[in-house]
């Protein structure tokens, strides 16, 4: 898991090839023109989506996804979020890994949280167990956001 500010992302070059290409889409701001739902950069290998309607909203309770094909990384445009996070270890599967929609599902009480906004980004490898939109304040909150998906291998 890498917790950053977008301007320091590039930092992080050399990691994987995919990674290097994503990265440097990253470095180039077009992702900020996104249109809603999936975006391509590279075919499978590399794509971006934005949903449309996204709320952080209170989700406690919610089951915890991870994947095995991609790496996540969590990119706000506008507004705020909480992404919860917790070993693999410490959690119960409750839905086995589908390797079609790359997700499997976890139950757990979380080990960490990080709010992350607007400049930043989070990048979660796969089998990083995690939560995102979760609300940052008491409220149901909007949040803009795209979500790059980066085939690890």
């Amino acid at each position: 898991m890498i917790y950053d500010k977008i301007e320091n992302i590039g930092r992080y070059l050399g990691i994987s090839e995919y990674l290097d290409q994503a990265i440097r889409y990253i470095m180039t701001g077009n992702y900020r023109k996104a249109k809603y739902g999936k975006n391509i950069v590279s075919g499978e290998h590399i794509y971006y989506n934005c949903p449309e309607g996204a709320m952080a909203k209170n989700i406690e309770g919610m089951d915890y996804e991870y994947h095995r094909t991609y790496i996540d990384i969590h990119i706000p445009l506008q507004g705020k979020e909480n992404i919860a996070f917790f070993s693999m270890e410490t959690g119960k599967e409750v839905k086995a890994y589908d390797q079609e929609n790359d997700y499997g599902l976890y139950s757990g009480k979380a080990e960490g949280k990080l709010c992350i906004e607007e400049g930043e980004f989070l990048m979660l490898f796969p089998e990083e167990v995690h939560l995102a939109l979760m609300k940052v304040e008491e409220e149901v909150t909007p949040i803009e956001k795209v979500i790059f998906k980066v085939r690890a291998k």
